[in-house]
């Protein structure tokens, strides 16, 4: 994904953290997941991350926080912080709960401005990067927002479901050159070698594939009462 800082989108949108955080509400929009979770656009950015090698991008966010739970990527928090306090992006709901830890929840739901962000999207649009890169948000968000509990369908994925990875340690996405430890991209991939006479499967048609391979499994642990 093109990050270059004089990349003409307006001073304050041009960095990495901002665009990427925009473009993740807008899918999860676009697919009806509105307001947006916090949390889910957490997931949503770890698997358009690990998936990204599938358009021949190298992943934007290199370290993500593995939870109990949902992922945690500093950055793209970062950038979201930046782009609520431009209003670009609205706030729906903002709350604190006592955990059973006795720690503290958050739970915040936003929402892009559209009077904010349309010349901004406007401009986005003119990259071929950032329009590939906003179609496989897009999928992803679309194969999460088909299951009634998205976080169930996101703990499935190949690479934040490996159990050689702890909690609370941080996850290296790996890039097409290292692409041998990214279970995500790679799972994908497989099911472009798979289809029948030769066909050639679009970009799209692999990130689907991989989505409901996941809700599969969402299933299958559920018909076996897990």
């Amino acid at each position: 994904m093109p990050t270059s800082p004089d990349r003409p989108v307006g001073d304050w949108i041009s960095a990495k953290a901002e665009v990427v955080c925009l473009q993740l509400i807008r899918a999860n929009s676009l697919a009806g997941i509105e307001p947006l979770d916090v949390g889910i656009l957490h997931a949503t950015a770890y698997l358009v991350n690990a998936l990204s090698p599938v358009i021949d991008q190298a992943p934007v966010f290199t370290d993500v926080l593995k939870r109990n739970g949902l992922p945690y990527i500093a950055e793209l928090q970062e950038g979201l912080d930046r782009l609520l306090t431009r209003r670009a992006v609205r706030v729906e709901t903002f709350a604190l709960s006592l955990n059973s830890e006795g720690s503290y929840d958050l739970d915040l739901k936003v929402y892009l401005d559209n009077a904010t962000t349309k010349r901004i999207f406007s401009r986005l649009d003119e990259y071929k990067e950032e329009v590939d890169f906003a179609s496989l948000a897009l999928e992803v968000a679309l194969g999460l927002a088909a299951s009634d509990d998205p976080e169930d369908v996101f703990l499935e994925d190949a690479s934040y479901s490996d159990p050689a990875v702890s909690v609370n340690r941080l996850i290296q996405v790996a890039n097409d050159e290292a692409g041998a430890t990214n279970l995500s991209a790679t799972t994908a991939e497989w099911f472009r070698s798979v289809v029948a006479n030769g066909r050639v499967m679009s970009d799209e048609e692999q990130v689907n594939l991989y989505m409901g391979h996941l809700r599969r499994l969402v299933d299958a642990t559920a018909d076996l009462g897990g």
